[in-house]
């Protein structure tokens, strides 16, 4: 059994690699299992590029999963997941049962409870507390640290009363997609699936606390285990960084417990060109790459010409610019819809502005938002 990571910079290759060398791996040895799993919106991505290097343009015995799909499959190998698994929409209609119920003890949310959007908020915070492993004395915790800010104190109060309410009330009833990692990891030595594998974690900035607790049971019944950390080229962006070093850390520890041999990491990118191969024709953005965050070097001296920045009043004039840019692109530059990307941190209030711009000027899109 051994742990091996592979180090690289924004577009150095990691991926590349690991996916190019699990392949002749999986050729090489055709009867053994190999587990690749990546963030639920690359699966697809994922399985493509993997079938596209395959010589047979197919593959058999490499599984591209996300960490739910995983779940699922060896939940029903170890029939373990008895009571039915509660959806987002199922989490809103108990917790608005739940809310109903504790109206009058709640002091600050009582009276806001029916107000629109307010229970999705709650869900919200609610889900990461399951998501991080967070109980009921965690919530106490916080709760006596926020001893000088009653209003943040009545808050958490309140919190912890729905909390309570609502994991007794699942408790019986169903298990939350949240749960369902902290269940595999009860089961993990069962699974024949798991039993030998390889895994493969791709294209993940660090994990939650029950994702953690599930690697660490992994490692102790699989063959090997790979996995692709990005790192910082110029050495000065610790602090940036930071996520990365915290998982190299505790897997490596992980591995310590559980005697596993932890391997050399693979650096890619050693003996490349020094600039990432995703901006290597783009001076500018290769330029901002190695520099965004870090303090101490000189400014870029020509006229960009590749980034710009525009700003506006309102998120609306900000959608009708980008929708007019993109428009104008497609006509004048001879862009294609696939060509573009539009990112947004928040996809709540822009989706539907974007929508209506786009519909207006005939624009096609695809909108990448689970529903």
């Amino acid at each position: 059994m051994s742990l091996q990571f592979i180090f690289g910079g924004s577009g150095k290759g990691k991926s590349y690699y690991l996916q190019h060398f699990i392949s002749k791996e999986a050729k090489l040895f055709p009867e053994r299992q190999y587990l690749f799993v990546v963030p639920e919106q690359f699966t697809m991505q994922t399985q493509k590029e993997l079938i596209a290097i395959s010589d047979e343009k197919g593959i058999m015995n490499i599984d591209v999963q996300s960490f739910l799909r995983l779940a699922f499959r060896v939940l029903a190998e170890t029939g373990t997941a008895s009571m039915p698994i509660l959806d987002d929409m199922g989490k809103t209609m108990i917790l608005k049962k739940v809310l109903a119920n504790l109206e009058e003890e709640l002091t600050y949310f009582g009276r806001n409870i029916h107000k629109k959007g307010y229970v999705l908020e709650i869900k919200s915070f609610v889900s990461e507390l399951m998501q991080y492993g967070a109980d009921e004395t965690v919530v106490e915790e916080m709760i006596q640290k926020a001893d000088r800010q009653p209003v943040l104190r009545q808050k958490l109060t309140d919190i912890k009363k729905i909390y309570k309410a609502f994991v007794e009330y699942l408790s019986q009833n169903y298990i939350t997609s949240e749960e369902i990692l902290t269940v595999l990891t009860k089961v993990t030595k069962e699974s024949e699936i798991l039993k030998d594998s390889v895994v493969c974690l791709d294209g993940f900035t660090g994990f939650t606390p029950t994702q953690y607790e599930l690697l660490r049971e992994i490692l102790g019944v699989c063959e090997d285990m790979y996995i692709t950390v990005t790192t910082d080229r110029t050495g000065h962006r610790d602090r940036v960084f930071s996520m990365s070093a915290d998982t190299i850390r505790r897997l490596t520890q992980m591995a310590g417990e559980r005697g596993v041999l932890v391997e050399e990491p693979v650096i890619t990118g050693a003996g490349r060109e020094k600039i990432p191969y995703r901006v290597a024709k783009n001076e500018e953005l290769a330029f901002m790459e190695e520099r965004l965050f870090t303090h101490g070097f000189k400014p870029w001296e020509k006229v960009p010409e590749s980034i710009r920045i525009t700003m506006c009043h309102r998120e609306r004039d900000e959608v009708s610019y980008v929708a007019r840019r993109i428009y104008w692109l497609m006509k004048e530059e001879g862009y294609e819809p696939e060509d573009i990307a539009v990112v947004t941190a928040d996809e709540a209030a822009y989706e539907p502005l974007l929508v209506q711009e786009f519909e207006k000027l005939g624009i096609r899109y695809f909108l990448d938002s689970t529903k």
